[in-house]
């Protein structure tokens, strides 16, 4: 077998090194995604929280509470994920496996619907 010179040699380890540096930094872009993004979730919460506590007090408007109740909620699910995402990054996350009503979830994805489909007149009508 041949063996290296000592420029080949010398190339070698400047390329390893390259290639660390590199993996280093990508390593400390994916912690600060990881970061920025939990700050963001919980920055999201707060507001959400208020809201869906404002909800909760005002009186009549059966119909835009609900709708407003049913969203707000969603939007909690959706920012619930993302932290755990960041869970998951960390190796944190426990499964947590549930069995549910798939009629009940499609008719709730159904009624997110609704308000687009009476603006446009449609009519909407989901059957079990």
């Amino acid at each position: 077998a041949r063996q290296l010179s000592d420029f080949e040699l010398e190339k070698s380890k400047l390329l390893q090194a390259q290639e660390h540096a590199e993996s280093d930094r990508l390593k400390e872009l994916d912690q600060f995604k990881s970061k920025f993004y939990t700050n963001i979730t919980h920055e999201f919460r707060t507001p959400l929280t208020v809201i869906m506590g404002i909800n909760e007090n005002i009186k009549g408007h059966e119909q835009e509470k609900k709708l407003i109740q049913r969203n707000s909620k969603k939007l909690l699910q959706l920012i619930n994920q993302l932290l755990d995402l960041s869970k998951v990054e960390s190796g944190n996350l426990k499964l947590n496996l549930v069995q549910g009503n798939i009629v009940s979830y499609i008719q709730y994805l159904t009624e997110s619907f609704y308000s687009m489909a009476t603006e446009k007149g449609i009519r909407l009508t989901f059957y079990t």
